[in-house]
């Protein structure tokens, strides 16, 4: 090829259609392999590109390097010859180099991690699944003490103030409360609801009793439940002591019956020196010596109406609860026989009188009005009394009914999770 056509400055004469130039032969080049027949296409893989320094030599002023013949191609020691434009060797050598320590205990370590975390979330799921049952549990123990208590309370407590006839739903203070039961204590109906107390009311107490202390309330509020039980029993205690309260208050209203017939009798002895009026008269000066509590002989007759006065002018329903147990049974005795004590200060009280009336005194030497204040401490007294029966009654009533929300208060808080 001369240098016109290595450079393309000679492009020859054109050829008609079909028409192609005969292509030298080539030369056999030392590692190329054999001569390219005319004809055959030529493998342009290996066709120098453009910028190559065989194809330019200009580029490469300083030419081939020495010993390199032209058109043949210089590769680092140590490498294979590369074929084809991709530049992808024909084959990958195979990496004979052992496994690197590392990978394998990096390996080791996220199978452990993973089985500990598994582990990890089982402990967990199943300690939640304790707990949820123990909740669960838990939860049974608050609603049967719930439950249960209000079943006894509808068997006890609350038949027990319907057979009683006090409607708490309506007792909306204690006044309300007091008038409804002090309403019960009067005359004609007193004993009727005594006797009712005790023996229809309280039976539905005892028999709800068994109820109340077969439950066993969680150890959270157990001494909640406690005073519940313990107010329970104590509406027992104050119905009974209600009932008998009104029991001897009638018993001392039955007994003051009595007092002006004695009190009559006691005046007559008094003045004459009759003995026909001394049994009665003795009942009488028996019931003042109680009241008094001190004997008659050393006080003047005409002291004896503002000492009673004195007895009961500040604890009337004490006064009166006294009187009534201890003073009144006195005036019931009928025929009793005087004593030496009785026959001297009547005596003692005649001399004094009569003296009296000689002199012409303005006030009178024996006694003969202590019965006016008998009766007023008597009327106050009872009076006093019955409201304070009838307050007590309701704060047996008040301290089970805050007992009850307390524990009720608790038991919720427990469902809650509080």
């Amino acid at each position: 090829m001369t240098e016109d056509q290595r450079n393309g400055d000679d492009q020859g004469t054109p050829k008609e259609p079909g028409e192609f130039d005969e292509v030298p032969q080539q030369e056999a080049v030392e590692g190329q392999g054999e001569p390219q027949a005319p004809g055959d296409y030529q493998d342009f893989s290996q066709q120098v590109g453009e910028g190559d320094p065989q194809a330019n030599p200009e580029e490469n002023p300083e030419g081939y390097p020495e010993g390199t013949e032209e058109g043949a191609e210089e590769y680092p020691e140590g490498y294979e010859e590369y074929h084809g434009r991709t530049g992808v060797p024909d084959y990958v050598p195979a990496d004979d180099s052992p496994p690197d320590p590392s990978l394998k205990e990096s390996n080791k370590s996220g199978a452990v991690k993973l089985i500990v975390g598994i582990v990890v979330v089982l402990i967990i799921a199943a300690i939640g699944t304790y707990y949820l049952m123990g909740s669960q549990k838990e939860i049974k123990e608050h609603e049967l003490a719930r439950d249960a208590y209000k079943a006894a309370n509808l068997k006890g407590q609350l038949a027990f103030w319907k057979k009683a006839n006090i409607p708490i739903s309506a007792a909306k203070d204690i006044t309300d409360f007091n008038r409804t039961v002090m309403d019960f204590m009067k005359g004609k109906t007193r004993i009727p609801f005594a006797n009712m107390l005790k023996k229809d009311a309280v039976p539905v107490l005892d028999a709800a009793l068994p109820d109340y202390e077969a439950i066993k309330a969680p150890a959270a509020y157990a001494d909640k439940y406690k005073a519940v039980v313990d107010a329970y029993k104590s509406i027992r205690v104050a119905a009974l002591d209600l009932s008998g309260q009104l029991t001897m208050i009638d018993a001392a209203l039955d007994a003051q019956t009595k007092l002006k017939r004695r009190s009559d009798a006691w005046f007559n002895a008094q003045t004459w020196e009759d003995p026909q009026y001394h049994p009665e008269a003795f009942s009488y000066y028996k019931f003042l010596t109680c009241l008094l509590d001190r004997p008659l002989v050393d006080l003047p007759a005409a002291e004896i109406a503002a000492k009673v006065s004195e007895s009961c002018a500040e604890k009337k329903d004490a006064w009166f609860k006294r009187v009534a147990v201890d003073c009144y049974p006195a005036l019931l005795v009928e025929n009793a026989t005087p004593d030496e004590a009785f026959k001297a200060t009547v005596a003692a009280y005649r001399k004094k009188g009569v003296e009296a009336a000689k002199a012409k005194a303005e006030t009178s030497a024996i006694d003969e009005t202590s019965i006016d204040y008998v009766k007023e401490c008597a009327e106050a007294g009872r009076t006093e009394l019955e409201a304070a029966l009838a307050t007590k009654f309701k704060a047996a009533f008040m301290a089970y009914e805050t007992a009850s929300k307390e524990f009720l208060r608790a038991n919720a808080d427990a469902l809650g999770g509080k």
